[in-house]
């Protein structure tokens, strides 16, 4: 099989010199394998959380990226793990006076696919997370749990 698509839950922590987060939301993708060991893939990642400044403060971080993942065990056996290197844009909410809300997004992690056939796995990843926003970088990290369809 060589198709994905996944989605499911994310947990975003976001730290930066204006304001901290905790975000909730949700990740989806699409992978394609080239070999039995290597994929091309793609993911949107889309979390809210509270107010940090009012009014309209709501924050907000969305990430658009790409990049490649190595498998491990990928014939499709009870756990087959993963790392990926993806990188992309990041939007965040709110706006700074003189700042931009957008800026480089790298997602550097792994996780693991339970199958429970062929087709069909639950995933769990976790990811540190580098943005280049409000003129600085920010380490965080974010963490997720979905489905996956293997087609």
């Amino acid at each position: 099989m060589r198709w994905e698509i996944s989605a499911g839950y994310e947990y975003v922590h976001f730290h930066s010199a204006p304001f901290n987060a905790n975000l909730s939301g949700f990740r989806s993708g699409v992978a394609y394998s080239l070999t039995d060991w290597f994929a091309f893939e793609g993911n949107f990642v889309g979390a809210w959380g509270g107010t940090v400044f009012s009014p309209g403060g709501t924050t907000k971080i969305e990430e658009i990226s790409g990049g490649g993942r190595v498998y491990w065990n990928r014939a499709p056996s009870r756990f087959s793990p993963w790392v990926h290197g993806l990188v992309g844009v990041a939007h965040v909410n709110p706006q700074i006076a003189h700042e931009s809300k957008n800026g480089l997004g790298v997602q550097i992690g792994g996780g693991v696919d339970y199958f429970f056939n062929p087709r069909l796995s639950m995933r769990a990843q976790a990811d540190y997370l580098l943005t280049r926003l409000y003129s600085d970088t920010q380490h965080n990290f974010q963490i997720g749990l979905g489905l996956v369809i293997h087609f």
